[in-house]
C-alpha cells in the first residue's frame, strides 16, 4: 500500500465512522507558548480536551509534527525522524476505551489487513478494563497482551511515577505492535491514550467529567510495515527524497554503513527544512528559527561528509515538494520561494565555515601556556560557525594543543536539553489554557465593524480592575493580521469609557481602556463608537499594503511574498522575502505603479468563500497562515486578490498619496518597506518641502542646482583634508627620504615610529614607501592620543615568502589589540606604547627566520 493511500484510508475510515475531518495544524502552535513545534496531533485539541471550543465530539487528521529530542538518533535507526506525519482519531466526552480499541482492531485488521497473529499489544498494569476489552470483546490471545509501567503505557508521566508527570488531563495508553519477524522485532504502530484523569500539581490523580480519546499512528512507521521495508526511509514516499540526494552525493546507498546515515540524516532534515518554512519559520538566531538552521547546517555537515562543498539542499527542495504535494497541496507554488530561502542559509554557512577557520587560529593562539581548547571554546566553533570537534582535535593536534572534549560533550549535553525543553510540553501541558480562563465563559462576540462604526450592546464583562470590558456587539476591530486594533469609546449618558486598545482572546472581544466617568455594570446597554477619523487612515494603509505587495511582486519578481506587516494610523510597515537591497530606481517603480493605481481609483471589492474554492481560483494567501473553512477575500480591480480579514477602503483613490520612507535588511533573505498613505503621506512631502527650502536659503540657490551646490563643496573639503594631510606628512618628509636611502644602501627592512600620525598617515607613508623600494619591507608605528598605529608592508615580489596580515595579528597582540589586510599591507591598533620597541623586535625577527 503506498503512503498517500495509507493516509487517505485512515481518514475516510474515520469519517465514515462519525468522525469530522480537520486539516493538519501548522508546525508553528498558535495561542502555545508551551509549544515551540506542533509534535503530537492532540497539540491543536487543547481546549476541547478541556470541554471548550467543541464543534464535533469526534475528529481525525493527519498532522505534521517535528520534534527535536531524538535528533542524535536520526538516520541511525530504523524509524526516528525529526519531521514526521501522526495519524490521529479523537473523541471529546463522546465514545471511550471500547470504542477505541474496537475501531484500532477493524483497521489494522481488515483496512490494512495485518496478519492479527503478528499482532501484540501493550496495556497499563493497572488498567483492568483495556485489558478485559482486549481480551473479550477483541478475543486477543492473553499470551500476547503485555502489562506494563507508568513509563511505557501512562501519558503523559516522566517515566517514573505517573504522579509526578505534567499537570492536566492524562491517562493510560494502550499500544499496538507488530512482529515483521526480522531481528529489530516489535514496532510500535499505534498508541491509544484513554485520558480519564486530571492530575493536581501535588500528583493526585481524579477522574475527568468528560473522559476523552487520543490515538497516534506513526504514518511512515506503518507504511514500512506495509511495505516490507527494513526502516522509514525505504518507503515509498521517502526514498525517492534519499535517492536524490544519493546521486548529488554521486554515491550508492547500501554500500557504506557510515554514508547512508548520513544520506537519510540529510533526506530527513530536508522534509523538516521545507516544511518548516512552508509554515513560516525563517532561520534566524533564536526560537523556531534557530532550530530551523541547525537543521540546514546539520544537513550540509552531513552533505560535506559525503563530498559536497558547495550549496546543494536548495536544489533537492523540488523532489521533496513533489513527493508530499498529494498530501499537502499548499506546497504547489513555494519550491521557488523554499529554494532561495535555503540556497542563502547554505551560503551563509559556507561563509560561516571559512570565518570559523580563521577563529579556530584566534583560539589557538589565545590558548598560551595551557595549550588547552577549551570545551566552551570548541562548542562555540562547532554551534557558531559548525566546525565539527574532529576537525578542531586534527588541526589543534598539528599545533601540539589539546582540546577540552569533555568539556565540550557537557556544553552539547546543555544544548540537547535545551532542544528538548523547547520541542516537547512543559511541566503543565495546558497551562496556556489557564491563562485565557478569565474569558472562556463568555459567548462569541458578535463583530458589526465591516458595517457600521457605531452600535447598541450590552456589557457582558468588566474585568482587570475596570480596565477591560467585554461586550455581546462590537464595532471594534480587534487586533489582527498586522493591523491594530480599534480605538474609540464606550457610553451612555452617565457612563464613559475610552477604548485604547482592542483585542481578540479566541473568539472574545476585549476593549481595554480606562473610565472616563461614572461607573459601568454588568448587562447594561451602551453605544458603542469606533473613532472614525482613526480608522480611516487605518483603511488607507491597510489598502495601501495590498497595492505594496502587488507593485513588489510586478517589479522585483513572484517569489516575492508577505512575511509579516503593521497597519496603523500614521503608518504600514512591509515585509517580505527577497535576497537583496531594493535599489533606488526598484523603490521609484514601486512607488510609481503604487500611485498610478491609486490614480485609476479601482475598486476595492470584499467577498466570503470557502478556502478551497479561493485556493483554487488563485487567491493568493499569506505564507505559512493558517485559515478556516470560510475566507474573506479583498479584490482590488482585476490586479489583486488576497485572503485578508482586515479592513479597508471602498476604492484606491480613496488613498490619495503612497511614499516610501524606507527599505532595508531586516534578517538573511527578508526585506522591509516603510510607507504612508493618504494624508500621512502629504504631510511628509510638505516637511521635506521645508527642509528643502531651508538648505536651499543656505546655500542660496535654487532647489534645481542643489545637488550641484552640495556637491561642489564637498569636493572642496575633500580637497582642503587631503591639503592638510599632505602638510601633515609633509613634516617628516626627511624622514622618510633617510628611510628610502637607507633601504637602497644598508637594508630592505625598515623599522620607524612617527610622531602623532594617524592610522590614515602611517597608510600613506607605507604606499610612498613600498613605490620607491622595490624588494622593500617595512614595519611603521605612530602614538596619536595615547593609542598605537601599526601599518606592515611587504613588495609584491616577496609575499610569496612573508605575508602582513599574518604577520601582523602576532604584533597586534603585543600591542594588546588586534589587525588584519592583505599580504602586502596590513594594520593593527594597541593600546601599549611601551610596547612598540618589542614589535620591531619581535618584527626583525620573524624577517630573520624567514
Amino acid at each position: 500500500m503506498k503512503t498517500d493511500e495509507l493516509r487517505e484510508r485512515y481518514i475516510s475510515f474515520f469519517v465514515k465512522n462519525g468522525h469530522t475531518h480537520i486539516q493538519s495544524a501548522s508546525l508553528v502552535p498558535g495561542d502555545d507558548p508551551t509549544l515551540l513545534f506542533t509534535g503530537s496531533g492532540m497539540n491543536q485539541f487543547k481546549a476541547q480536551f478541556l470541554g471548550k471550543g467543541i464543534t464535533s465530539t469526534r475528529a481525525v487528521t493527519c498532522q505534521k509534527c517535528l520534534r527535536t529530542g531524538d535528533l542524535p538518533n536520526v538516520g541511525k535507526t530504523p524509524g526516528h525522524h525529526t519531521f514526521f506525519e501522526m495519524l490521529g482519531n479523537f473523541s471529546f466526552g463522546d465514545y471511550f476505551k471500547k470504542e477505541a480499541i474496537v475501531f484500532a482492531w477493524e483497521f489494522v485488521t481488515k483496512e490494512l489487513s495485518l496478519n492479527p497473529k503478528r499482532l501484540r499489544v501493550s496495556v497499563y498494569e493497572e488498567d483492568e478494563e483495556a485489558y478485559s476489552i482486549w481480551e473479550k470483546v477483541i478475543h486477543f490471545p492473553k499470551a500476547r497482551i503485555v502489562r506494563l509501567g507508568d513509563k511505557e503505557n501512562f501519558w503523559p508521566a516522566d517515566w517514573q511515577s505517573h504522579k509526578k508527570g505534567p499537570g492536566g488531563p492524562c491517562g493510560p495508553c494502550s499500544e499496538i505492535f507488530y512482529d515483521p519477524g526480522s531481528c529489530g522485532r516489535f514496532v510500535e504502530i499505534w498508541n491509544l491514550v484513554f485520558t480519564q484523569f486530571n492530575r493536581a500539581s501535588n500528583g493526585t490523580l481524579s477522574p475527568l467529567p468528560q473522559k476523552n480519546i487520543d490515538t497516534g499512528m506513526g504514518l511512515e512507521r506503518t507504511a514500512a510495515v506495509l511495505q516490507g521495508v527494513p526502516n522509514n526511509f525505504e518507503i515509498d514516499l521517502i526514498f525517492p527524497i534519499l535517492k536524490n540526494v544519493a546521486e548529488a552525493a554521486k554515491v550508492k546507498y547500501g554500500s557504506d554503513p557510515s554514508k547512508d546515515i548520513s544520506l537519510r540524516v540529510i533526506t530527513d532534515h530536508l522534509r523538516a527544512i521545507i516544511f518548516s518554512i512552508s509554515d513560516g519559520i525563517f532561520p534566524s538566531n533564536d526560537g523556531r528559527g534557530y532550530v530551523l538552521r541547525r537543521l540546514i547546517r546539520l544537513a550540509q555537515r552531513q552533505g560535506m561528509s559525503l563530498g559536497l562543498k558547495k550549496p546543494f539542499l536548495y536544489r533537492l527542495v523540488h523532489i521533496v515538494n513533489q513527493q508530499m504535494l498529494k498530501g499537502y497541496p499548499e506546497l504547489e507554488g513555494c519550491h521557488e520561494q523554499i529554494s532561495l530561502i535555503v540556497k542563502s542559509e547554505e551560503e551563509k554557512f559556507i561563509n560561516s565555515l571559512a570565518q570559523g577557520e580563521h577563529v579556530l587560529g584566534e583560539v589557538i593562539a589565545k590558548t598560551g601556556k595551557k595549550k588547552v581548547i577549551s570545551g566552551e571554546d570548541a562548542f562555540r566553533l562547532y554551534d557558531t560557525y559548525g566546525l565539527p570537534i574532529d576537525v578542531v582535535r586534527e588541526v589543534a593536534k598539528g599545533k601540539g594543543i589539546a582540546v577540552d572534549e569533555e568539556g565540550f560533550n557537557r556544553e552539547m549535553e546543555k544544548q540537547k536539553t535545551r532542544a528538548r525543553e523547547g520541542s516537547i510540553l512543559d511541566g503543565d501541558i495546558f497551562k496556556s489554557a489557564g491563562k485565557k480562563e478569565v474569558y472562556v465563559h463568555f459567548p462569541k462576540t458578535k463583530f458589526v465593524g465591516y458595517d457600521t462604526l457605531t452600535s447598541r450592546a450590552r456589557i457582558l464583562g468588566i474585568v482587570s480592575d475596570g480596565k477591560e470590558i467585554i461586550l455581546d456587539v462590537t464595532p471594534f476591530y480587534a487586533e489582527a493580521g498586522g493591523q491594530v486594533g480599534d480605538k474609540g469609546s464606550i457610553y451612555t449618558e452617565k457612563f464613559s469609557f475610552i477604548v485604547e486598545d482592542t483585542f481578540k482572546i479566541e473568539d472574545v472581544y476585549v476593549h481595554r481602556g480606562r473610565v472616563e466617568k461614572g461607573q459601568g455594570s454588568l448587562k447594561q446597554e451602551v453605544e458603542a463608537k469606533v473613532d472614525s477619523a482613526r480608522r480611516t487612515k487605518i483603511s488607507r494603509h491597510h489598502t495601501a499594503i495590498h497595492l505594496l505587495h502587488y507593485a513588489l511582486r510586478e517589479v522585483l519578481g513572484s517569489h516575492v511574498t508577505q512575511a509579516g506587516s503593521y497597519v496603523a494610523p500614521d503608518r504600514l510597515r512591509f515585509d517580505f522575502h527577497h535576497y537583496k537591497r531594493v535599489s533606488d530606481k526598484e523603490l521609484d517603480k514601486i512607488e510609481g505603479l503604487i500611485n498610478e493605481k491609486i490614480r485609476e481609483d479601482n475598486s476595492v471589492e470584499i467577498s466570503e468563500m470557502d478556502l478551497s474554492r479561493a485556493k483554487k481560483e488563485g487567491v493568493m494567501a499569506l505564507f505559512g497562515e493558517r485559515y478556516g473553512k470560510k475566507v474573506r477575500v479583498v479584490k482590488i480591480g482585476s490586479f489583486s486578490r488576497e485572503l485578508c480579514a482586515g479592513i479597508h477602503t471602498s476604492s484606491t483613490g480613496r488613498l490619495g498619496l503612497f511614499i516610501i520612507t524606507g527599505e532595508k535588511a531586516i534578517s538573511a533573505g527578508m526585506r522591509r518597506i516603510e510607507a504612508l498613505a493618504g494624508e500621512e503621506a502629504f504631510l511628509e512631502i510638505k516637511k521635506g518641502r521645508e527642509v528643502l527650502r531651508d538648505i536651499t536659503g543656505m546655500f542660496k540657490v535654487q532647489k534645481e542646482k542643489l545637488a550641484g551646490r552640495v556637491a561642489e563643496v564637498l569636493l572642496r573639503s575633500k580637497k582642503l583634508q587631503k591639503e592638510m594631510r599632505r602638510r601633515k606628512t609633509g613634516g617628516d618628509a626627511p624622514d622618510l627620504d633617510k628611510l628610502i636611502a637607507k633601504a637602497s644602501t644598508i637594508s630592505p627592512v625598515i623599522m620607524h615610529r612617527f610622531k602623532d600620525y594617524s592610522m590614515e598617515n602611517l597608510r600613506e607613508a607605507a604606499d610612498k614607501l613600498k613605490k620607491k623600494i622595490t624588494n622593500g619591507i617595512g614595519c611603521l608605528a605612530s602614538v596619536k592620543d595615547g593609542k598605537v598605529s601599526l601599518v606592515i608592508f611587504i613588495a609584491p615580489s616577496l609575499t610569496n615568502k612573508f605575508k602582513a596580515n599574518e604577520i601582523i595579528k602576532d604584533l597586534g597582540k603585543i600591542l594588546g589589540g588586534g589587525g588584519g589586510g592583505r599580504p602586502d599591507l596590513a594594520q593593527a591598533g594597541g593600546k601599549d606604547p611601551s610596547k612598540i620597541e618589542e614589535v620591531f623586535k619581535k618584527f626583525e625577527e620573524v624577517i630573520k627566520n624567514g
